[in-house]
C-alpha cells in the first residue's frame, strides 16, 4: 500500500473535486442562496434537476473522452473546470449562472468520478483493491466537511465569501491531484465485450444503485436548506449538519472496506441499504436536531460506503479491463436515478412546499433497491448458476 501512495492522493483530490466540490458543495450554499433572497428555494429544486442531467452526460462521455484525448488531459481538464466553476459562481451569484455553472461542473465531476477510481483501482493486486477504494473514496467525505464548514463560518458575510474560499480549497486540491495520472492507463475495450458480461448480478447492482441515487436526493440537495429554512434553525445551523453528513463521509468507506471483509461484498451491500433506507426515512417522521443529525451522519457514511462496495463488486464481476466503460455505466445508471429523484421531487416539492415528506419517499425508494438486490443476485443469480 505504501508503495502506492502517490496514486491514492490523486485519487482522493478526484473524488474530492468530483462529488464533494462539483455535486456536494451547492448544498449548503442552497441555504445561503435562499437566505439572502438570491435564489429560491423553487429555483434550487430546478438547478439540482439541471446538475443530475449534466451529472448523466459527464458519466456517458467520460470514457469516450479519456480514449480521444487520454484519461490524464480529460482529469487535468475537469479539475480546471471545477475550481472555474467556484470561481464565477462566487463572482455572478444568481439563479441563470448557478444553472449554468453548475452544470458544467457536474459534467466535469462525473467525468472525474468515472475515471479516476477506474484507473486507481484498476492499478492495484485484487488483494489491496478494497483498501485502496476506501482510502480514494474517503475524498467525497473530506469535500463536503469542507463545504460544509466553510458556508457555517461565512454564513455571516455572503455568497461570494464562501464561493471564493471554496475555490482557494479547490485550487489547492486540484494542485495536489494534478500530477500522478501518467503511469495508469485505460485499456481501450471493445463495447460487446462488456455486453457479454452483464449478467443478473451486474443488473442487480445497477438497480440497486439508481434507486439509491434517487433516495439520497432529500440529503444531498435539501437537507442544509430544509434545516435552515424549513425547521427555521438558520444557515449557520444548515452548514453545521452539512458538515456532520461529510464527517460520516469522511470514516464511510474505509469503514465498509472493514465491514466488506468480515460479511462478503453482497451481504454488505444488502445490510448498509437497509440502515440507509432507514436513515433517511426517519426524518420524515421527526424534525428533533438530535435525530437529523444522526440521521446526517449514517447517511453521510453511506454515500462514499455505497459508492466503494458497488465500485468493487463492479471490478469484481467485470475485471479491471473493462472497468472504466462498467462503471462509466454505474455512473450513468446512478446519473439517471438523481435525475429522475431530482425532477420528481421538484414537482412534488412544488405541490406541498414541504420537504420533509421527502425523506419518506428517499427511504421507500432505498428499499425498492434491496428488492431487487436480493432478486436479481440471490435468485435469479443463482438460477442461472444452475444451468
Amino acid at each position: 500500500m505504501r508503495s502506492h501512495i502517490k496514486t491514492l492522493i490523486p485519487g482522493i483530490a478526484a473524488t474530492m473535486m468530483g462529488i464533494g466540490f462539483a455535486r456536494f458543495s451547492f448544498t449548503p450554499l442552497s441555504a445561503l442562496y435562499v437566505d439572502q433572497d438570491i435564489i429560491s428555494s423553487e429555483n434550487i429544486t430546478l438547478i439540482a434537476v439541471f446538475m443530475m442531467a449534466a451529472y448523466f452526460f459527464g458519466a456517458i462521455f467520460a470514457s469516450r473522452l479519456a480514449e480521444r484525448f487520454g484519461p490524464k488531459q480529460v482529469i487535468r481538464s475537469c479539475f480546471v473546470i471545477v475550481v472555474a466553476g467556484l470561481a464565477f459562481e462566487g463572482a455572478m451569484a444568481g439563479y441563470f449562472s448557478s444553472l449554468i455553472i453548475r452544470s458544467f461542473m457536474n459534467f466535469a465531476g462525473a467525468c472525474l468520478m468515472v475515471l479516476g477510481p477506474a484507473i486507481i483501482l484498476s492499478s492495484y493486486k485484487p488483494e489491496q483493491r478494497g483498501m485502496a477504494a476506501g482510502v480514494v473514496f474517503t475524498g467525497i467525505g473530506i469535500g463536503i466537511v469542507i463545504a460544509g464548514a466553510i458556508v457555517s463560518v461565512s454564513a455571516v458575510f455572503n455568497v461570494t465569501v464562501a464561493s471564493a474560499l471554496l475555490f482557494g480549497v479547490a485550487l489547492l486540491v486540484a494542485k495536489v491531484g494534478w500530477q500522478g495520472w501518467e503511469t495508469p492507463t485505460l485499456k481501450k475495450s471493445d463495447g460487446g465485450a462488456l455486453t457479454s458480461l452483464v449478467n443478473a448480478p451486474f443488473i442487480g447492482l445497477l438497480a440497486v444503485y439508481c434507486l439509491d441515487a434517487i433516495a439520497f436526493i432529500p440529503h444531498t440537495v435539501y437537507l442544509s436548506d430544509f434545516v435552515a429554512s424549513e425547521l427555521g434553525f438558520g444557515v449557520e445551523s444548515g452548514g453545521y449538519f452539512w458538515a456532520i453528513f461529510g464527517l460520516g463521509g469522511v470514516v464511510g468507506a474505509l469503514s465498509a472496506t472493514a465491514v466488506r471483509r468480515v460479511f462478503g461484498g453482497q451481504l454488505s451491500l444488502e445490510m448498509i441499504v437497509v440502515i440507509k433506507a432507514a436513515a433517511i426515512g426517519v426524518v420524515m417522521f421527526s424534525t428533533d436536531k438530535t435525530i437529523i443529525a444522526v440521521s446526517a451522519f449514517i447517511v453521510g457514511a453511506l454515500v462514499p460506503a455505497m459508492v466503494m462496495l458497488i465500485s468493487m463488486r463492479t471490478l469484481e464481476l467485470v475485471g479491471p479491463e473493462q472497468m472504466a466503460r462498467a462503471w462509466g455505466l454505474m455512473t450513468a445508471t446512478f446519473a439517471i436515478g438523481q435525475f429522475v429523484g431530482a425532477t420528481g421531487m421538484a414537482a412534488i416539492y412544488s405541490v406541498i412546499k414541504t420537504y420533509q415528506p421527502l425523506f419518506g419517499f428517499g427511504g421507500g425508494a432505498e428499499l425498492l433497491g434491496l428488492f431487487a438486490l436480493i432478486i436479481f443476485t440471490r435468485i435469479i443469480g443463482s438460477q442461472q448458476k444452475e444451468f
